[in-house]
């Protein structure tokens, strides 16, 4: 946890480098900014998490919609083709033909 060496507050968050001497007058170092005195300081603090990447993230994010919703059409395209399903024809008897000339099964 980095501290300000001012006021000892917790309260601090990385800063941006004002120009580029600036970096090069501290080589492993990032800058902090006090919340509470509004300090500046350098450090060299802990090693950003890539998840604080905001490329990161919105790579991340988008690809979880996009897998959701792949699923989802998936989903929604496996229960359309259950619903259509062929009916099997119903089997009708044809009349038999008898030797008399005339079918079986007709009144006459």
């Amino acid at each position: 946890m980095i501290r300000c060496p001012q006021c000892g507050a917790t309260e601090c968050r990385e800063s941006r480098w004002r120009n580029e001497d600036e970096r090069r007058r501290h080589p492993g170092e990032r800058p902090f900014r006090c919340h509470a005195c509004l300090h500046l300081f350098f450090s060299r603090g802990g090693r950003r998490r890539l998840r604080d990447n905001p490329v990161v993230a919105a790579v991340g994010g988008s690809t979880l919609v996009m897998v959701l919703a792949v699923i989802v059409i998936m989903w929604f395209w496996s229960n359309r083709d259950r619903g259509t399903q062929p009916v099997a024809p119903s089997v009708v008897e044809a009349p038999v033909a008898t030797g008399d000339g005339v079918a079986a099964g007709t009144d006459e």
